[in-house]
């Protein structure tokens, strides 16, 4: 799996956007997806929409024959056709993420994002050092009374090899938010 090339653009107005092509693939289901981030009509480059996401679901063995098609914007809403049936179904909607843990990296990192959105250096710095104390206070805890940090969402192990396997403990992921400054 990649990831996309992430554009900070300072002409005609600065913007971010992803970019680029990512492919997911799961061993277990014989499926891929293959993701386009890119900027919607664009004339050489200038307007459009920067944060479009297109792509496709198929199976390993016959990439050219889609079982489902992806569409959508990344910061707002991405569906998934079903190519057999027709059927359109939210994949992703960022307004619904609403209520998360507080261990939620967005959330912990929110005070960071914020400001570094609203280019205060300072408040930025801060914040992280606060984050990073806050990680350093738990760790420390976690140790004095013995206990192993374990994920939440996923179990890890090492083989013999040192090779690393994570499995999700559960069906499916919650979505999660992505914060993008409104201009």
């Amino acid at each position: 799996m990649g990831c996309p090339n992430l554009l900070i653009r300072l002409l005609p107005g600065p913007s971010v956007e992803w970019s680029g092509t990512v492919r997911i693939v799961c061993k277990d289901s014989g499926l891929e997806a293959e993701l386009s981030y890119h900027r919607s009509n664009s004339f050489m480059g200038m307007g459009g929409d920067g944060r479009c996401v297109k792509g496709k679901v198929f199976r390993s063995s016959n990439p050219q024959d889609a079982v489902f098609e992806i569409d959508g914007y990344w910061d707002r809403t991405v569906s998934l056709k079903d190519v057999e049936s027709g059927e359109v179904l939210v994949l992703y909607d960022a307004n619904l993420s609403k209520g998360l843990s507080s261990t939620e990296s967005a959330v912990v990192w929110s005070e960071v994002s914020e400001a570094i959105l609203a280019k205060d250096w300072e408040k930025a710095s801060e914040a992280k050092r606060k984050v990073e104390g806050t990680a350093r206070s738990l760790e420390k805890e976690r140790s004095e009374k013995g206990e192993v940090w374990m994920p939440k969402h996923f179990s890890l192990s090492q083989d013999k090899d040192g090779n690393w396997d994570c499995c999700p403990l559960e069906k499916s992921v919650r979505p999660a938010p992505i914060i993008v400054p409104s201009s």
